[in-house]
């Protein structure tokens, strides 16, 4: 797949948000490093990178000792750092690197996510051949090789409370809330849940929304954007766009967790409708 004549080299734009509080700097280094590779293997391709630092001040001193180290490895891309407005959640954080993107696209990536090296080429060439889309979800495996279903289904709140509580109950309806990928390379997930380990937009649209509703602070955020996406663009999961996500989820997490997700669900369900099974 190509970019089209209209759109053409010119068009090729990226901007990448990337928020962080207190981030495993190891693991955020080899996340930019496979970022850079993905660039040049999409060449050409113009990138700017935003780091979002949700970190307490007088705690910046790692994470910007790394970032340096970074820009000395000569990656093709300036990395600007986002500070200053303290841990506003997830959402509110990717909101500040949305509105400044003067981008065609748009990536949400997360500090626990790694590109495969053609990850970016491939999921831009989907977006230039098909204007109908607006947002592209990743194939995404386990740091131990294992697929993670990212896409949801709708959830009720027996589904979630199952999950987020680790609980061993009604294992197939659990099962089903992932859903499983089409026979072909694309999978249509419109009016379906994606993963923001890794949503490529399409800037205008992603603007065009809003960006994520800054009223969830952690959890859902994805949710509620993929749901409002919907309305005006298609959604689509690519098997051959492919991501290692190391993040765990909320029941792994502690109960400070639980309560943010059980918060965020309430948001959720108060605003898109409830089911409770």
């Amino acid at each position: 797949m190509t970019p089209t004549a209209a759109e053409g080299d010119a068009a090729r734009t990226l901007s990448v948000g990337i928020v962080v509080f207190r981030p495993d700097l190891a693991l955020l280094r080899r996340v930019l490093d496979r970022l850079a590779a993905a660039t040049r293997a999409a060449a050409p391709l113009a990138v700017t990178v935003d780091v979002v630092d949700n970190g307490p001040p007088g705690d910046e001193g790692a994470l910007d000792a790394l970032l340096e180290a970074v820009r000395a490895s000569r990656p093709p891309f300036p990395i600007e750092v986002i500070r200053g407005q303290g841990n506003v959640g997830y959402g509110r954080a990717s909101n500040l690197s949305i509105a400044r993107s003067a981008a065609r696209f748009h990536l949400v990536l997360n500090p626990d996510a790694e590109l495969e090296p053609d990850a970016l080429a491939r999921g831009l060439a989907r977006l230039e051949a098909d204007p109908s889309i607006g947002m592209l979800a990743a194939w995404t495996v386990g740091a131990d090789g294992v697929p993670q279903r990212l896409c949801k289904q709708y959830p009720s709140v027996l589904v979630l409370a199952m999950r987020a509580l680790g609980l061993p109950f009604f294992r197939a309806r659990v099962a089903a809330y992932d859903v499983q990928p089409g026979p072909g390379e694309l999978t249509d997930v419109t009016g379906r849940m994606v993963s923001g380990s890794f949503m490529l937009c399409r800037t205008a649209t992603l603007k065009a929304i809003g960006g994520f509703d800054p009223a969830y602070f952690l959890y859902f955020e994805d949710f509620d954007l993929s749901l409002r996406m919907a309305r005006v663009a298609r959604l689509v999961w690519a098997r051959d766009v492919r991501i290692a996500h190391h993040g765990g989820a909320a029941s792994r997490k502690g109960w400070l967790h639980r309560r943010l997700f059980a918060r965020s669900a309430l948001r959720f369900f108060s605003t898109h409708g409830w089911r409770l099974w």
